[in-house]
């Protein structure tokens, strides 16, 4: 898989998409330090000093990929 198709946090079992409890634990952790005053940077720098995995093994997080979690209105509800 090139990119990722579904948003951090789920994964696809048996054709259906259900959530990563490990993952979905790490989106919680983004939103409360971003809550909390965290910039993106410090949250990047910290899940990738920890070797958190982003996807296909790569655990290199940046701003970028926080704040596209942050933004992403499935975390909260939005359809989509």
């Amino acid at each position: 898989m090139a990119n990722r198709m579904i948003s951090y946090g789920y994964g696809i079992e048996n054709g259906k998409i259900i959530a990563i409890p490990s993952e979905a634990e790490i989106v919680k952790q983004i939103f409360a330090e971003y809550l909390n005053g965290k910039i993106l940077k410090e949250i990047a720098d910290d899940l990738t000093e920890r070797e958190v995995v982003f996807y296909e093994g790569k655990s290199d997080w940046n701003k970028n990929t926080v704040v596209r979690i942050i933004q992403n209105g499935k975390y909260i509800g939005e359809n989509g």
